[in-house]
């Protein structure tokens, strides 16, 4: 049997005939697409081909044509008939060749009905078009036309917020009446073009305003786009937040949807915002928008989708960005709906636009966004039942405790990872923070500490979230792990320990937006794995050699101003911290130009050794400042890197 799709209709009886010319009545076990017309399989052409007799040229020749009864039987009966001249002259007999029944017949006119008869029934020949794409978007006395489709005009209209939250410059959008194109191109209608710098402000790119009002109440698109756009409108309903699919990682989505996340905040809960947005609405020709048509489209509320990737839609339900995106569907009861790329252009990622009823957007980036934009009513938590209350600290904080005779708990996690970035001395750092702990509650009645080492690889999504919510203080490993810090509560203290040469965090931005004090921890430079990594992906040669001793005189730079370990400790809140000037991303010697590969990758490899004792005395006095003790850090006797190592 050939290779194939089977199916029951054409391999059953119809398949199952003679050893005609045709692959289709001598394929009884062909599996093409209808056996009458010869689209067998292997099978079924070797039986076509061993009926063309003894002429090595005729079985060439029917081999090659099998696949197609008509103009197998056009060529063979040519190649016959010069066959026949052949066998006459010498004295031969002509081979024995099926016929069909208009050639038998002898009738030319005949053969030329038959022909125009068969091919009638076959399907248009599918080939790769050497036109150029607009070809077809020119009338025949040359003028131009547009191409028309069969979805339905929706209310066109642009609605743009000012917040006084935001910085002066930044818009939040909604445009009503809007398509996407599958590489992020937007065709809009034509009248917005008049609004092109406020369109573009709302973070719409590259917009193409050559949607056309037809006749019959649907849309046109313009010719002048330069290529064929297929119009669909299997989500006219929904609208669509953000211009571009979000990252697939933990860091790049929660950074991504950030901005989402605020847009749908103001829309979701527009009176919560009122006294702080101003509104503009303009339709086409450039007047107000109707204020009652404006009001009917609010009150048929938000049907949020987002456009992603197929990497995203793939991934099993239990990973962390499909449990990010269930909360943001949560909080819309269900409505909300997450398009996957693909489904919706299929393979035609230029020449498809899906229709939506509105695309919210903003031109602003996570970024440039200001603090505290996610308070504790945020459409997000509330109805996930996150809580986003403040942890308070000072004196007031000790008092209301005394006053209501409650203890306070502080937690400490330890959120190490396997593999690259380990924690070297992870449960050295819970002991370390047990004894601090001791200390303290000695001094401060009613106050208690826990520490626990935890490893994300091992929780569920809400698992994650869970911890999150009841922990003060996190020392955390840099990693996929850390977006988490949005599920911690504001106020709690983050300690992100950062890896040698690798400064800069995307959580810098994460911590400060979400209200959680970061601190930057650099920790000890690990030269065993860089060197071995930089030597296993790089050849001997000056461009190593020069990574290397890039490496080895920061790293002496840096240990010559933490002789105990603990210098790194403070640097940095919610910035990012420096690590003897030596950052991997910018270097010169680690220039894409220099020949020296992955150096960046090599540096994320290092384990991560610090001063425990200074870290366990960092995190239990950012804590007991939950429970308004004011506890200055008291470093005992430093621990060196390498003495760390070894506690476990």
């Amino acid at each position: 049997m050939g290779l194939g799709r089977r199916r029951p209709e054409t391999d059953g009886d119809d398949g199952g005939g003679g050893g005609g010319v045709g692959g289709g009545d001598g394929g009884g076990d062909g599996y093409g697409r209808n056996a009458t017309h010869g689209e067998g399989t292997a099978g079924g052409r070797r039986r076509c081909s061993k009926h063309q007799g003894k002429n090595a040229t005729a079985v060439r020749l029917s081999t090659a044509y099998c696949g197609n009864r008509l103009f197998g039987w056009l060529v063979l009966a040519a190649v016959a008939g010069i066959a026949t001249v052949g066998s006459a002259a010498a004295g031969g007999q002509p081979p024995a060749v099926p016929l069909p029944s208009a050639l038998a017949s002898g009738g030319a006119a005949e053969v030329v009905a038959a022909a125009a008869g068969e091919a009638a029934t076959l399907p248009p020949l599918q080939t790769l078009s050497t036109v150029r794409p607009d070809d077809d978007a020119v009338d025949d006395d040359g003028g131009s036309k547009d191409w028309p489709s069969n979805v339905t005009r929706l209310p066109e209209m642009i609605e743009v917020w000012k917040h006084a939250a935001l910085p002066p410059d930044a818009r939040l959008c909604r445009i009503h009446g809007a398509c996407r194109v599958g590489d992020g191109t937007f065709l809009l209608p034509a009248w917005m073009k008049a609004f092109h710098s406020t369109v573009v402000r709302c973070g719409v790119a590259s917009p193409q305003y050559l949607l056309k009002a037809a006749a019959d109440g649907t849309y046109a698109v313009d010719s002048a786009y330069g290529r064929r756009i297929v119009l669909t409108d299997a989500h006219n309903g929904t609208d669509l937040f953000g211009v571009d699919p979000p990252g697939e990682t933990m860091p790049a989505i929660a950074t991504d949807l950030t901005p989402v996340l605020l847009l749908m905040d103001v829309l979701e809960r527009m009176p919560a915002h009122a006294a702080q947005l101003t509104r503009e609405c303009v339709v086409a020709g450039g007047g107000a928008c109707d204020e009652a048509e404006a009001a009917t489209v609010a009150s048929a509320g938000l049907r949020p989708g987002l456009v992603v990737t197929s990497r995203i839609t793939m991934q099993k339900d239990e990973k962390w960005v499909k449990g990010f995106l269930r909360l943001i569907r949560n909080s819309f009861y269900g409505s909300f709906t997450v398009l996957d790329a693909a489904d919706l252009y299929g393979w035609k990622v230029r020449g498809v636009a899906a229709c939506a009823r509105s695309v919210v957007t903003t031109g602003l980036t996570a970024d440039a966004m200001p603090d505290g934009l996610f308070p504790e009513g945020h459409f997000l938590y509330a109805a996930n039942q996150i809580s986003r209350a403040p942890r308070r600290t000072g004196a007031a904080v000790a008092k209301a405790l005394a006053a209501a005779a409650r203890e306070c708990t502080v937690r400490v996690m330890v959120l190490n990872r396997y593999g690259q970035r380990y924690m070297v001395g992870d449960y050295a750092l819970r002991t370390a923070v047990a004894a601090e702990a001791a200390a303290a509650e000695a001094s401060a009645p009613g106050v208690s500490l826990a520490a626990e080492v935890v490893f994300f690889e091992n929780a569920t999504f809400h698992e994650q979230v869970s911890m999150m919510q009841e922990t003060n203080v996190v020392v955390a490993s840099h990693g996929a792990g850390v977006a988490n810090l949005l599920f911690l509560r504001p106020g709690s203290v983050l300690v992100e320990v950062m890896p040698f040469g690798v400064p800069a965090s995307p959580f810098a931005t994460l911590s400060r937006l979400y209200d959680i004090p970061r601190v930057a921890l650099t920790a000890q430079p690990d030269e065993d794995v860089f060197r071995s990594c930089v030597v296993h992906f790089n050849k001997d040669g000056p461009a190593t050699d020069a990574v290397l001793a890039r490496w080895t005189a920061a790293a002496a730079a840096f240990r010559a101003g933490d002789v105990d370990g603990s210098a790194a400790v403070t640097a940095g809140s919610n910035g990012n911290s420096t690590d003897g000037g030596l950052d991997w991303a910018t270097d010169p010697a680690a220039a894409p130009g220099t020949g020296a590969a992955k150096i960046l990758q090599c540096a994320g490899y290092q384990r991560l050794t610090f001063n425990v004792k200074a870290v366990a005395a960092l995190a239990v006095s950012r804590g007991l400042a939950h429970c308004g003790v004011d506890r200055p850090m008291a470093v005992a006797a430093p621990i060196s890197a390498t003495t760390a190592q070894g506690m476990t």
